[in-house]
Formats: C-alpha cells, sequence, structure tokens
C-alpha cells in the first residue's frame, strides 16, 4: 500500500488512495515544515505556484510562497482579506 495521497490534476487536487482508518499524510508545510496535505495556490496572480501550506501559516504568510509575492500589489490575499 501507499501512504499519503494521490496528486490529481482537478480542482479535487488530491484523493485518498488507501481506504484504511488511519490517514498518513507525507507531505510538509512549505514555511514551517509541519506535516500537512493542504495545497494552496500562491496568491500573487503572477506566480500562482501551487504549494503545500498548513493552516497556521496561510494567514501568517497571506497565502504567499514568498516575502516577494506576500508583498505584490495584487495579492489576492491581501485583497479579499482587506489586510491593507
Amino acid at each position: 500500500l501507499w501512504d499519503g495521497k494521490c496528486y490529481v490534476f482537478d480542482e479535487r487536487i488530491s484523493v485518498p488512495i488507501n481506504h484504511t482508518k488511519e490517514d498518513v499524510v507525507v507531505s510538509t508545510c512549505h514555511h514551517c515544515g509541519k506535516s500537512s496535505d493542504r495545497y494552496i495556490n500562491c496568491a500573487n496572480p503572477e506566480c500562482n505556484d501551487q504549494y503545500v501550506c498548513c493552516e497556521d501559516c496561510y494567514d501568517k504568510y497571506q497565502a504567499s510562497c514568498s516575502d516577494e509575492c506576500r508583498e505584490h500589489p495584487r495579492n489576492r490575499y491581501v485583497k479579499a482579506e482587506s489586510v491593507l
């Protein structure tokens, strides 16, 4: 059996591949390294990279994969959350 989830190229992003009681997470947050299987797209529309980001880091880093993207004037997170 495989551990983790299977990445798929549609709106589901990932699907479980083993139907077991234990949910094994094999990926880690891009920012803090904590175990996470939550994929998001970078809030900078010019970057839009998809990466793993835990819930704690989502707000802390404003859904951005880097400081440069977080400070980008068209950052979608900043607009949606009215941060500025």
